[in-house]
């Protein structure tokens, strides 16, 4: 008896995601965008303890003092990303009601890769960290606003059956 309950389930579970795959996948692409936020904040930090990063800009990590310059820098760093966040996501209102949710997203997305841009040559030529820090804020308002959009924009395309379910699955992205 157990056992036909189990394969009814799986049966149920299996027309479920036939009847609505299209939602389903459209969810799994959109819910990139929240992972973009994990991943930035991840890399950096990273990025941050490399030799060739430090040598790049003339960081020193040393002695005691150094070293706690250098833990305020990193934090200083890591934490602009999020001021650029606040700003995309005070504007996705704004740039999602006037160009639609996907242009949002895909306005979001090139703003992201532009401040990627930005952080990647920001030490060619100079010491400076300016150029890093104004990618970060850049970068920031990209993955802030893809953030605010994604939940709006998977709501907005899944069937009422399955909308909570689609929007719960982008939390699983948010790294």
């Amino acid at each position: 008896m157990e056992n036909h309950k189990s394969a009814s389930k799986i049966h149920a579970i299996w027309t479920d995601i036939k009847t609505y795959r299209n939602a389903y996948i459209l969810t799994a692409i959109a819910s990139f965008g929240g992972m973009l936020f994990g991943w930035d904040t991840g890399l950096i930090g990273g990025i941050l303890t490399m030799k060739p990063f430090q040598e790049s800009f003339g960081i020193k990590n040393s002695t005691p003092a150094e070293k706690k310059a250098f833990s305020n820098l990193s934090g200083n760093i890591v934490s602009v990303l999020q001021a650029g966040c606040f700003f995309g996501a005070m504007a996705s209102f704004y740039v999602s009601d006037t160009f639609g949710r996907r242009n949002a997203l895909i306005f979001g997305d090139v703003v992201f890769l532009l401040g990627s841009v930005m952080q990647t040559c920001s030490g060619i030529g100079t010491k400076s960290l300016g150029l890093l820090y104004a990618g970060r804020v850049v970068g920031g308002f990209g993955v802030g606003l893809i953030s605010a959009v994604v939940p709006t924009y998977i709501g907005e395309n899944a069937n009422k059956e399955i909308r909570g379910r689609c929007i719960g699955c982008m939390q699983l992205f948010n790294v």
